[in-house]
């Protein structure tokens, strides 16, 4: 294992070097970390890399279009872009609908209104009325 400062560009190209893969896995990643860790992979001559974006997919235009997914919008063009310069490949993971079938949870919330839910008015989808 080696630490490495991420701000520094020289220290993560040596410690990327002779590696085939890099899988980011950092949680919560901003786009410009990620940038500079696809920046950094291919300088060190990394072959493949696979972004922090596990879930849904992106190239879903409805779900590209969700606030939250706009990162993995933007990391996907980037390495996509990177790509096609024959630069470096890539991998996505995406391992299932969580995030999918949360989102239409979270759409039904916002129609039917949470505090319907909380006091017991709304079950399986119909409206009950007290």
């Amino acid at each position: 294992m080696v630490t490495v400062d991420y701000q520094d560009r020289s220290a993560l190209v040596s410690a990327l070097k002779g590696q085939d893969a890099v899988l980011y896995l950092v949680g919560q990643a901003s786009v410009e970390d990620q940038k500079g860790f696809i920046d950094a992979s291919i300088e060190a001559g990394v072959k493949r890399f696979v972004p922090s974006e596990f879930g849904s997919d992106v190239d879903n235009e409805n779900m590209a279009k969700v606030n939250i997914m706009s990162d993995k919008v933007e990391i996907r063009k980037y390495l996509r872009e990177k790509a096609s310069k024959g630069e470096i490949e890539y991998t996505f993971f995406q391992p299932g609908p969580f995030f999918d079938c949360m989102y239409h949870l979270f759409l039904l919330l916002l129609d039917t209104g949470i505090d319907k839910i909380r006091k017991g008015k709304l079950r399986r989808g119909k409206k009950r009325e007290h």
